[in-house]
């Protein structure tokens, strides 16, 4: 059975997509990871944006655009760790050079992620012992 490390460790991050109530990351050989919880990235061990961030202005000249963000700050770059938090089901993907998105589940119940690959649904529920494979 798969698990979250051997699906996504060395995947290139190709593309971020923002839906409506969901955020899907797109790696290369066709996995995703579809978040509908909190997200955010750090670099340097220092907060730069979350989910939540999109589109506020904050004071700022402009809205925050996390799309641009994060396609400026880790397109192209590989994972190379990938933890998930027993318990909580929170995933850590580490690229290197200090980059680290956290994709933090705040429910529950509900569930907070998904991880698809050709033949592989994953999905992280808290609420059910974790994630599995179906």
């Amino acid at each position: 059975m798969a698990d979250c490390s051997s699906l996504l460790l060395t995947q290139l991050l190709d593309d971020v997509v923002k839906h409506d109530y969901s955020w899907e990351f797109v790696f290369s050989d066709r996995v995703r990871l579809q978040v509908e919880c909190l997200w955010r990235l750090v670099v340097s061990g220092r907060l730069v944006i979350t989910s939540e961030d999109h589109g506020h202005q904050f004071g700022l000249p402009a809205p925050v655009d996390c799309l641009g963000e994060l396609r400026r700050q880790i397109i192209g770059a590989a994972v190379v760790d990938v933890k998930v938090r027993s318990g909580t089901i929170d995933i850590t993907l580490g690229f290197g050079s200090g980059h680290t998105l956290e994709v933090i589940s705040t429910s529950a119940a509900y569930e907070a992620w998904q991880i698809t690959a050709p033949g592989v649904l994953m999905v992280g529920n808290p609420g059910h012992e974790g994630y599995g494979c179906r």
